[in-house]
């Protein structure tokens, strides 16, 4: 079973590296933003597809309005990638979901299929069967 949220996935039209802090139009897989909303505790995800890095930020939700996080979430996303923000996808993820089941539910919005479950308890999209993983301080 997983954990039910909210999960908003921003591929972008960027190649990058946090560590080189680089960015080029991609060639190849792309760079992602990406959240994980729940009622009380989110997360701002950022893979970086040079280096196959991801940068994972704990966000504090619960000061906030259900209704207005995720509004406020989508807006900070649209105004920090704008221009380079290459599709919008909204999945709905409910406990009965499997890794298959949201594997089928990205492919379905026509995003390349690869999805993990974290040991943080969130799901994760990948543009390419690859092993990213927290390389980045």
């Amino acid at each position: 079973m997983t954990t039910p949220g909210t999960w908003l996935i921003f591929p972008l039209t960027l190649e990058g590296s946090y560590s080189q802090n680089i960015e080029r139009p991609a060639a190849g897989p792309a760079d992602s933003f990406q959240y994980w909303i729940t009622p009380k505790l989110g997360y701002d995800i950022r893979t970086f597809a040079i280096d196959k890095d991801i940068r994972v930020l704990q966000l504090d939700l619960s000061k906030k309005e259900e209704a207005e996080i995720e509004p406020m979430l989508l807006d900070m996303a649209r105004t920090t990638y704008a221009g380079i923000i290459a599709q919008e996808v909204r999945i709905e993820v409910v406990a009965t979901d499997t890794v298959e089941r949201l594997i089928e539910k990205v492919a379905a919005a026509g995003l390349f299929p690869h999805v993990e479950w974290t040991a943080l308890d969130f799901p994760l999209w990948l543009p390419e069967h690859a092993d990213y993983e927290s390389r980045s301080e």
